[in-house]
């Protein structure tokens, strides 16, 4: 009898689900979606989180946004060490948007400027969330940077993050080791890192023997020391030491501490994974059913969607975020329809040139935007007439006869006869230029493009693409590769003559490879939803909102070409797709939307919230190729894929490889 009993234990041992690790679930949330306000989460399996605050009225070690206008260097605040080198900054052109102070620390040995907090060093965990903005070294030649560190309360095995350098400064090469216990352990932020703000998680986990990094949302390195030596979380540092003798800033924010993975986030798209804009949110009381929070707003605005998560110790968050809209009570509905368009079918042989009928539901709407051409879309040009088309509603913009056709087959990309070549360099009058509808508030760009280098790489300033008001030329939207960083990457756009308003430049990367090489670049500008984005191959490169439009509108729209450069270096740019809208028919070669690197616009000529019918734009895809079909609505919501193959007058089994919709929140 001992023994059946014993069997039965093992068996209901082995064949319960365990308990912590069930994924949390929201089912409800109270209060009002605005900064400062308390909130209550109700839901199952949210864990625990114990109170680490010492005595403050949150549950996290310490959250400071700098709001208060001072540095708090009381106990259990900034509590340690000489800090006489940090200043609250309350530059509108610097700080990030929804904050009117920041700590500013001034790089360089001597120069105290570090923010220290003193932990608890019975702890083995901690967790550390800021918003940095690392601005640029004047020589470049900083060979240690610490931008994060923790200290024990005994010894000298400190947990130290550095950007490396000279060179990796602006590359985002960084490393971290427990000093004296282990070796280096390096990875990368990417250039976008430099001069910008981002979103930095930090865990350090010794008993699950683990060091996590992630910037805005995305998983940078994952490590397992190989020891820790006498390790603990006394001292934690948002660091600025440098042996640089230069004085340049870091810019810190939203500093958060705490003593676990636990916590409760606000990000801006329905997957936590795809959540590159990320706000924590400060932690009032927390069971296993309710969590009360104090709303931590952050950057984004009032009237914006986003996505609520509890993440719970162990790491695991709800599958699917909860939707909230900031500014009051008015909470979205996560059992409401999202009203996501769907492809039900297709019909006509997906072959170039050829009119295609995509059926499905929700499609929304696409006004005809265009003056003078058969399709919708406000212009499209793959060049194969073999001329360029000056004619009014085409490229009718400015002076271009610096732009020729170019035929080289060893130039143009795959099935492509011409493409066009324009000449860098100022005075070369080499940009493409269409005039648009002023009237609008969205511009939508594609083209394929392929920058070949400078030789001397010496050019202070490329501009790429480039949207003039027609209001004002002070008002500009511009686009640039800028200074050194042609070969890097490195872009930056504003609208130009608002910085007197706040307005500062956003940067991006495009990494080296773009040089001398065919990309996909789509560009969204949308000043009904303040925002502007920027892809290349599919992956969004830049994802912000000006701090003011002036009198901005889309006017002129330039591929652009011009430099300040002496030399004669080609851009070359095919399949030139310009809309007022960013609803749009795409054909992707990924059964998921948001992995598909080789993207070929279609050209929709008439559009129903049930049918929509295309000219089948094949792009560098071979016939047989086998490929999968996407509508994206007006709001930025996407179809499942629906799999196709060039030349067939059928779809494949539209059952096969079909995916989930998804939706892009601007």
């Amino acid at each position: 009898m001992v023994k059946k009993y014993l069997f039965i234990f093992f068996l209901i041992s082995f064949c319960t689900p365990i308990f912590s690790i069930a994924a949390p679930s929201i089912t409800s949330i109270t209060g009002d979606v605005h900064r400062g306000q308390t909130i209550t989460i109700s839901g199952t399996d949210f864990g625990n989180h114990l109170d680490y605050g010492a005595g403050k009225e949150y549950l996290c070690r310490l959250f400071d946004n700098f709001e208060s206008g001072e540095l708090n260097t009381s106990s259990g605040y900034w509590d340690s060490g000489d800090q006489t080198g940090v200043v609250i900054d309350n530059s509108s052109s610097a700080n990030r948007g929804g904050s009117n102070f920041m700590a500013r620390q001034v790089r360089g040995s001597g120069k105290y400027s570090s923010l220290i907090h003193t932990g608890d060093s019975s702890q083995d965990i901690v967790y550390m969330y800021t918003w940095r903005k690392f601005t640029g070294y004047a020589t470049l030649t900083a060979t240690n940077n610490k931008s994060w560190r923790i200290y024990p309360n005994t010894g000298l095995d400190n947990w130290v993050m550095s950007i490396i350098g000279p060179d990796n400064w602006i590359s985002g090469n960084y490393r971290w080791a427990i000093e004296r216990v282990t070796n280096d352990y390096s990875a990368n932020f990417g250039a976008e890192f430099y001069e910008q703000w981002h979103c930095y998680e930090i865990l350090v986990d010794k008993p699950n023997n683990i060091v996590k990094v992630w910037m805005d949302g995305d998983l940078k390195s994952s490590n397992s020391p190989s020891g820790w030596g006498g390790w603990n979380p006394y001292r934690i540092v948002f660091d600025a030491f440098s042996h640089e003798s230069d004085e340049p800033y870091t810019y810190t924010d939203d500093c958060y501490i705490s003593h676990t993975a636990a916590r409760v986030m606000l990000g801006n798209n329905s997957n936590f994974a795809n959540a590159d804009h990320r706000e924590i949110q400060i932690p009032i009381a927390w069971s296993n059913g309710e969590i009360d929070v104090r709303l931590n707003q952050g950057s984004f605005r009032d009237g914006e969607n986003a996505y609520l998560f509890v993440v719970k110790a162990d790491g695991t968050v709800n599958s699917t975020g909860y939707p909230v809209v900031f500014g009051g009570n008015n909470l979205a509905d996560p059992m409401m329809p999202t009203n996501t368009p769907e492809i039900s079918n297709i019909s006509g042989t997906m072959l170039r040139g050829n009119q295609v009928m995509i059926s499905g539901s929700n499609f929304g709407n696409h006004p005809d935007f265009s003056p003078s051409h058969p399709y919708l879309a406000r212009i499209f040009d793959d060049f194969e007439s073999g001329q360029l088309n000056n004619a009014s509603g085409s490229w009718d913009a400015g002076n271009q006869s610096g732009i020729y056709l170019e035929g080289d087959g060893n130039i143009n990309r795959a099935n492509s006869s011409y493409s066009v070549r324009q000449v860098r360099g100022s005075g070369k009058y080499s940009s493409l230029g269409h005039i648009g509808d002023p009237s609008q508030r969205v511009l939508y760009m594609y083209s394929w493009r392929r920058f070949d280098p400078f030789s001397s790489i010496t050019v202070t300033n490329s501009k790429i693409f480039r949207v003039w008001s027609s209001v004002s030329n002070d008002n500009n939207w511009v686009m640039s590769i800028l200074n050194n960083d042609w070969r890097n990457g490195l872009f930056g756009w504003d609208i130009e003559g608002e910085w007197q308003t706040g307005q500062e430049v956003k940067y991006g990367s495009f990494g080296p490879e773009f040089i001398g090489n065919w990309h996909c670049y789509e560009v969204l500008i949308d000043q009904n939803n303040n925002s502007v984005k920027v892809w290349i191959d599919g992956v969004e490169k830049s994802s912000d909102s000006p701090y003011s439009w002036g009198v901005f509108n889309p006017y002129g729209i330039f591929y652009d070409a011009f430099s300040h450069e002496s030399d004669n270096p080609y851009t070359y740019t095919d399949d030139c797709y310009i809309s007022h809208t960013q609803a749009r028919v795409m054909i992707g070669n990924s059964s998921t939307y948001s992995n598909s690197s080789h993207r070929e616009i279609q050209i929709p000529t008439s559009w129903s919230n049930n049918s929509i019918t295309i000219i089948a734009n094949q792009g560098a895809y071979k016939s047989g190729d086998r490929a999968y079909l996407y509508v994206i609505d007006s709001e930025g919501n996407v179809t499942d894929s629906f799999p196709i193959s060039f030349g067939d007058s059928a779809p494949n089994n539209p059952t096969l490889d079909r995916v989930k919709n998804v939706r892009i929140i601007n």
